[in-house]
């Protein structure tokens, strides 16, 4: 990209979305500014998943070798029935991904990503303001101005909103755009493996029960269990996902579910919880000089595990739909008609599987026979895991 193609880009948010999508438009030549309204990168979160499809584009931007030493890499997934923890279904990983995908699936605490990434944008000479809230934004045909507490106005070509859930510049560019509870709540929390009395299973163990459904899985080369427990609740009204929940009434909803369960409950000594809302994307994604991207635009409910995924395939397929048209509003266009249908089939599937998991009853045994059918027929499986695992962005 010549210095005249450059365009000066404002990022809201150093969260996994925005810090690599100020890698990606850096990598294309960009003057990129990361906006971040807490004071420092926070030890806050818990596991995060990085399927293929996401690896592909960390590897592009250099950052899978500032991550892959505190990564664990699952051998398998096994949905596993909630009271006697008997496999349902179980889908070989490890090196069975590496070769069918081009890449791993790796697991990882979400401040260890974001520490790599904040690493890698640093080393690439983006610039991150810590303690900058914005509090309004407006566009000109030529310019978008943004207005933080700490000074005057600044402007730039292109204003990024990559700020989560709640964003704030959604709200402005999309302001009647609404969240509709799930019926769910969801629990997590991490126990370090050195507490748990029993060795529990290997990889990825999904537990599925009616109403409810239980998953685990190790982080920080197995010193960590992470665990996320979803219920289903008949009202909510906090989308704040760090609220601290109360040990006794996770213990409750899961007393009677698998030992390995007990386990990670009883050496378990905080949790947090969050409603599940649905808020699909909005029709359109961007104006002429404002786009939203991850979260703020599509956010995914967690039963697919493909929110952060979703989030690092956007920041990639924005930078190259800019690099590819000669103006900012036709890059946004081809952007979001790139991102739309994939964003809207793994909305879908996450959904799906929420059904699926919390079954009960003759809709249970219905569940379970698909699953024999698909221990049957694997090839079926990998079909269906294609469509999430098989996209590479960088191609």
């Amino acid at each position: 990209m010549s210095k005249s193609d450059s365009q000066k880009i404002i990022i809201v948010g150093a969260g996994v979305a925005g810090l690599t999508s100020a890698l990606c438009l850096r990598k294309s030549g960009h003057d990129v500014t990361v906006l971040e309204q807490a004071p420092a990168l926070q030890d806050i979160g818990a596991g995060i998943q990085l399927s293929p499809n996401a690896l592909h584009v960390l590897n592009a931007i250099d950052v899978c070798h500032k991550l892959e030493s505190k990564a664990d890499t699952p051998t398998e997934v096994s949905i596993r029935d909630f009271k006697s923890g008997t496999p349902l279904l179980t889908q070989t990983m490890g090196g069975a991904f590496t070769r069918r995908y081009g890449a791993g699936y790796w697991h990882c605490h979400r401040a260890d990503l974001i520490e790599a990434l904040f690493n890698a944008a640093k080393e690439a000479g983006i610039q991150i303001l810590f303690n900058e809230k914005i509090t309004a934004h407006e566009e000109t045909p030529e310019t978008v101005f943004v207005k933080i507490q700490s000074s005057k106005d600044i402007s730039a070509d292109l204003l990024i909103g990559a700020d989560g859930i709640s964003s704030t510049i959604r709200s402005t560019l999309q302001p009647t755009s609404m969240a509709n509870f799930t019926g769910q709540i969801a629990w997590r929390g991490l126990v370090p493996t050195e507490r748990l009395k029993t060795h529990p299973p290997e990889g990825v163990s999904v537990w599925v029960g009616p109403g409810k459904h239980f998953v685990a899985y190790r982080l920080r080369q197995g010193s960590l269990m992470n665990f996320i427990a979803v219920e289903e609740r008949t009202a909510w009204t906090e989308e704040n996902w760090m609220l601290e929940g109360d040990i006794n009434t996770l213990t409750t909803a899961f007393s009677a579910w698998d030992s390995p369960i007990q386990d990670i409950l009883e050496a378990c000594t905080e949790t947090y919880l969050w409603g599940l809302f649905n808020r699909p994307a909005p029709k359109t994604w961007h104006s002429c000089r404002t786009v939203l991207i991850g979260d703020a635009c599509h956010p995914i409910l967690p039963f697919m595990a493909q929110g952060a995924a979703m989030a690092i395939e956007d920041a990639y397929v924005l930078a190259t739909s800019l690099e590819n048209k000669t103006c900012i509003e036709a890059g946004l266009n081809l952007f979001q008609k790139k991102r739309q249908k994939r964003v809207k089939n793994l909305y879908d599937i996450s959904r799906r599987n929420a059904s699926l998991y919390h079954a009960s009853g003759i809709k249970a045994f219905a569940r379970n026979a698909l699953f024999a059918g698909a221990r049957m027929f694997p090839q079926a499986l990998s079909y269906q895991l294609d469509k999430v695992y098989g996209l590479n962005v960088t191609k």
